[in-house]
Parts: structure tokens; sequence; C-alpha cells
């Protein structure tokens, strides 16, 4: 199964970090077209979920700072798909965050084939942001439609983001200098809801090398890893 949502949109996704170019602008991705970056998935028993593989297709200069063109794969243990493309800038040095990357990829395989409206807040991570700064919140709505009919709204809301701590983070493409960063989601699929919260670890240069997601009483639902960069 495979599920394409092309996204034409100006928000930066928190995924991969670096400064390009004259512009003071601290963009996630990586620094060449064609840079390929593998983060493994996991249960809350260290069994493997999926794999994302987040490639860059282009950069380019724009008025005012810089358009970077992605693509993101996500492929889980029984081979469904979910692929998004996106089209991100940073803009007069100014970082925003492509909401979509909050959706849960194990959840939208369930819409293969479908279509889907996407309506979103733009989340910032400002420049030089240290811990004890509180972030901002979001909401991103999607309408899921087949064959015209309207099958399911879904709401995801991001809230409570802050910066805890600075850490050093190790995972298999090497060891990393962080912020940590806690929120929380609350996400709404018709009439089911559903809370968690979120500990990322993201670093200056490469974004999130380590994520972990918990329960509305703490427990550990899984986590995600930084594999590889190449």
């Amino acid at each position: 199964m495979q599920k394409i949502i092309r996204l034409h949109i100006v928000f930066l996704i928190l995924l991969l970090s670096v400064n390009l170019f004259s512009q003071n602008c601290d963009l996630y991705f990586p620094l060449e077209s064609g840079s390929n970056l593998k983060t493994l998935h996991f249960d809350n028993k260290d069994n493997l979920t999926g794999s994302t593989n987040i490639i860059i297709n282009e950069k380019r200069e724009i008025p005012g700072g810089v358009a970077i063109q992605m693509t993101q794969n996500y492929v889980d243990i029984k081979e469904n798909f979910f692929t998004s493309e996106l089209l991100v800038e940073c803009k007069n040095e100014v970082n925003y965050c492509d909401m979509q990357c909050f959706l849960d990829p194990g959840v939208m395989v369930d819409y293969e084939g479908m279509d889907i409206e996407i309506s979103a807040d733009k989340l910032t991570f400002p420049p030089g942001a240290s811990p004890g700064d509180h972030l901002e919140d979001g909401i991103i709505s999607l309408v899921i439609r087949k064959d015209g009919t309207k099958e399911l709204n879904m709401v995801v809301q991001v809230y409570d983001r802050k910066i805890v701590a600075e850490e050093n983070i190790e995972t298999p493409a090497g060891t990393y200098n962080c912020l940590k960063v806690t929120y929380n989601i609350l996400s709404q699929y018709g009439f089911l809801h559903v809370n968690k919260s979120v500990v990322d670890w993201q670093n200056n240069e490469i974004g999130t090398v380590r994520s972990e997601s918990f329960n509305k009483k703490g427990k550990l639902i899984g986590y995600s890893v930084l594999q590889e960069i190449n």
C-alpha cells in the first residue's frame, strides 16, 4: 500500500538542521541534495515497528531565504507505505514547522487511496532557543474523503511545547549534543480522543535524533532513533 500527499506549503519540518547560504536560517535538512536520513521506530518492548527515510530532492535560494523540496517515506513491518512530498521554506530568518510531522504515519497508512485535505498552523522554533524557553502551540486538521464522500475528520493539537534541558544523546548514527524538547499531543479521530506526551532530542545540525512517546499514565508507548545518514 502506498499513499502520497503532495503539500505545497512554506513551513519548516522539524527534522534536520543547518545554516545555509548567506541567510541566518537554522534550517532542518541535510547539507546536500540527495542526502538520506534513516530513522527506525520501535515499540515499548524494543520491537521494530517501521522506518522513515527522508530524502532532500532540491534546495534553492529564494528572496529572503531558502526553499527545500523533500520526500519523507515511512514503511511499517507489514510493508504499508506513507509518503509525503513537501516544499518548505525559511524566510527572513524565521523558521517554521510543517505540522504534518506530528501526524502518526502508522495511522495514516489506513487511508490509502483516499483524498486528504490538510490545514495547519505554523509552528516556530526560534533561533537561539535554550532550556527554559516555551514554544508555540499548533493545530493541524484533516478531512478525509473516499469517492467524494467524507469518511473522517481528524484534528491533532500540539501544546505545552518547551525546552527542558541540553543533553548528549548517543545513536547508531553518532553522538549528538541536543536540546531536550517536551510537548503534548491530543489527537481526535472522529469520536476517538488520544492523549500522549512526547520527548524529542534535537541537534542543531541534524535535527531530531531521538523521540519517545508516552501515554497519559506516563508509560512508554514507543521510540524512534536516527539510524544512519547517507
